[in-house]
């Protein structure tokens, strides 16, 4: 695969515009939100080192299915909601 290896960071420079990058010379891409940097910082990281045509063919979801025996969207996990509304 061809992109930045993780992991990835976030830093708000010129605030209110947020910075996704690998180093603070090195930047990825800019986002509004601090929340939605954060969403795609932590989705990259945990999943370092996976193609993107596994991720593309649903892998994590399917992997926590088979994990969790369930898509249920009122689970919770060590006290942390699993599945979020989309």
């Amino acid at each position: 695969m061809k992109h930045t290896k993780e992991p990835w960071n976030t830093w708000e420079p010129l605030y209110p515009r947020v910075v996704i990058s690998k180093s603070e010379r090195e930047d990825i891409a800019r986002v509004t939100y601090i929340e939605d940097a954060q969403r795609i910082v932590a989705c990259v990281n945990a999943c370092a080192g996976i193609t993107n045509e596994v991720l593309e063919a649903g892998i994590i979801k399917k992997a926590l299915i088979a994990y969790l025996g369930t898509y249920d969207k009122g689970m919770t996990w060590n006290s942390m909601k699993v599945w979020e509304d989309v």
